[in-house]
C-alpha cells in the first residue's frame, strides 16, 4: 500500500502581516519582504520533490507556491481559504484590544467566532472537505491529516453531514433556550447528544489511522509521495 506525507507550508509575508493586520479572506499579494525570504529559504533548505501542489484560492498562498515549486503542478482548493474574521478583518492587536468580543475570541474555544466570521469548528469541518476533494486526486490512497480538531477530520460525508446538521439544530435551541424555551432545553440536549455519538465514531476511525500510519512508518519512506497543501 502506498501512502502520502502531507506537507503544510505556510505562505509568504504580506504587507498586512508586516504591520500585525489581521487578514483572512483580504486576497493581498506578497510583499517585497515576502518574496525576498521565500527566495532565501531556497537557498537555505531542500523542500520536497513533488509533482503537485493544493493552494487556498488566495494571491499570496499561489505566489508562495510559484516561487518555492516553480514547475509543479498547482491545484487550487477553495476550502483551503483563511479563517473568516469577520468584523476583525483589516484591523490590528491596538485597533482591537478595547472590544469585549475581541477579548472573549481571545480566549479561544472552537465555538468562539469574531462578529460575522468563522468558528474554529467550521474551519475544521471545511478543511476537512478540503481534504476529500484531494484524496479522489490522490488514488484513495490513506491520508492521515493533522488538523486541530482531530475529530471532526475523520468523519464520512454522511457522517460530517449529520455533524453539520446537529451543529445547527445546537445553534437553533440555544437560541430557545435564551428565551426561556423548555422544549429548546431538551432539543439541546438531543443534539448534543447525537453529535457526541457521531464523533465517538470518529475517534474509533483514527486510531485505526494512527494504526495504519505507524505501519507506514515502519515499511520506509519508499511508500511515501509527498502532497504539499498551503494555506
Amino acid at each position: 500500500m502506498k501512502g502520502y506525507r502531507i506537507s503544510l507550508i505556510r505562505h509568504g509575508l504580506t504587507e498586512a502581516n508586516e504591520k500585525g493586520i489581521y487578514i483572512g479572506r483580504t486576497d493581498l499579494p506578497l510583499s517585497a519582504k515576502g518574496e525576498s525570504e521565500l527566495c532565501s529559504k531556497m537557498e537555505e533548505f531542500e523542500y520536497p520533490h513533488v509533482h503537485r501542489v493544493y493552494s487556498s484560492p488566495l494571491r499570496r498562498c499561489t505566489e508562495t507556491a510559484d516561487i518555492l515549486f516553480p514547475s509543479a503542478e498547482l491545484c487550487v482548493v477553495e476550502d483551503l481559504i483563511e479563517l473568516n474574521f469577520g468584523e476583525f478583518e483589516g484591523k490590528s492587536v491596538d485597533e482591537l484590544i478595547n472590544r469585549q468580543d475581541y477579548k472573549e475570541w481571545l480566549k479561544g474555544g472552537m465555538d468562539k467566532r469574531a462578529p460575522s466570521g468563522e468558528s474554529m469548528e467550521e474551519l475544521c469541518v471545511r478543511t476537512y472537505k478540503a481534504l476529500h476533494e484531494i484524496n479522489p486526486r490522490t488514488s484513495q490512497t490513506y491520508i492521515t491529516p493533522y488538523i486541530y480538531n482531530v475529530s471532526a477530520a475523520h468523519l464520512s460525508l454522511q457522517e460530517l453531514s449529520d455533524y453539520e446538521h446537529e451543529t445547527r439544530n445546537i445553534r437553533n435551541s440555544c437560541h430557545g433556550v435564551k428565551k426561556g424555551n423548555k422544549k429548546s432545553q431538551k432539543s439541546l440536549e438531543m443534539a448534543l447528544n447525537r453529535r457526541a455519538d457521531i464523533l465517538k465514531k470518529a475517534e474509533d476511525k483514527f486510531d485505526v489511522l494512527r494504526d495504519i500510519l505507524k505501519d507506514l512508518i515502519k515499511k520506509g519512506p519508499e511508500y511515501y509521495t509527498h502532497l504539499l497543501i498551503f494555506y
